[in-house]
């Protein structure tokens, strides 16, 4: 309970902050979906799950809070980032940190990432370096990300990654990533639906999740622009965050 309360805090400072940082634009959405983790030889954990975002852009910073519940595991997971960046119309360079509170483990992460803007295509890289104190863990990994805009308002896009986990007395894993996911805004309105599923293999964990969900959207007139010039960045999240579905 008391992380609950912790993270409800953080969570609503980080929103808070934005007005500060002369917020020009960000979104905010609702999702459901489902998250089957699997441990070999050990059986799986097949749950539904909703969540919450909040995520917000100024000049040169992008701030995020977001919350996930999930019935089957009981897991209350909360998760801030915020990012600092410099861009121009061909591309974008900066560095994030995020904070994960999953109920049983906590988890920060750090990274270095960029966007390169392409005619109506991004292409998004990022390493990431983590850490897991309650489960003694640390974690680096690469990402990377294509973008394509069919329209305006329309967008198709892959994600992939590779990492290493080092759990201590619990040994090393190799951690992979897969996902797609697609989002759509109505013309004329500030509304968007979208959708995703993410593949994660840590050897002998695996999760497959999907969601989807609906978004309001401020201070961009269509999703290509929101990702040219407002909230275009992946929350930042370590290796067991990814077990999540995050």
């Amino acid at each position: 309970m008391n992380k609950m309360l912790l993270g409800a805090a953080a969570a609503a400072a980080m929103l808070a902050l934005p007005a500060v940082a002369h917020a020009q634009g960000g979104y905010i959405d609702v999702v459901g979906g489902n998250d089957d983790l699997t441990l070999t030889g050990l059986g799986s954990a097949d749950s539904n799950f909703w969540g919450v975002d909040g995520v917000f852009s100024g000049t040169n910073v992008q701030l995020g809070a977001h919350y996930s519940t999930f019935d089957e595991t009981n897991n209350n997971v909360w998760t801030i980032d915020g990012h600092l960046f410099t861009r121009n119309d061909n591309w974008q360079l900066g560095a994030g940190l995020g904070y994960t509170d999953a109920d049983s483990t906590s988890e920060w992460a750090v990274a270095g990432e960029g966007l390169l803007f392409l005619d109506r295509t991004t292409l998004g890289a990022s390493v990431t370096y983590s850490n897991a104190d309650d489960t003694d863990s640390t974690f680096w990994g690469i990402d990377g990300e294509a973008r394509f805009f069919l329209t305006d308002n329309f967008r198709v896009g892959v994600n992939a990654g590779w990492g290493s986990i080092d759990a201590g007395a619990g040994g090393d894993a190799d951690v992979t990533t897969l996902g797609a996911n697609a989002e759509w805004q109505f013309d004329n309105t500030p509304f968007s639906v979208f959708a995703g599923y993410n593949h994660t293999d840590a050897d002998l964990l695996k999760s497959d999740a999907w969601g989807v969900g609906a978004r309001w959207n401020f201070g961009s007139s269509s999703l290509m622009d929101r990702d040219r010039h407002g909230a275009n960045l992946r929350s930042t999240v370590g290796g067991f965050s990814r077990l999540f579905g995050l």
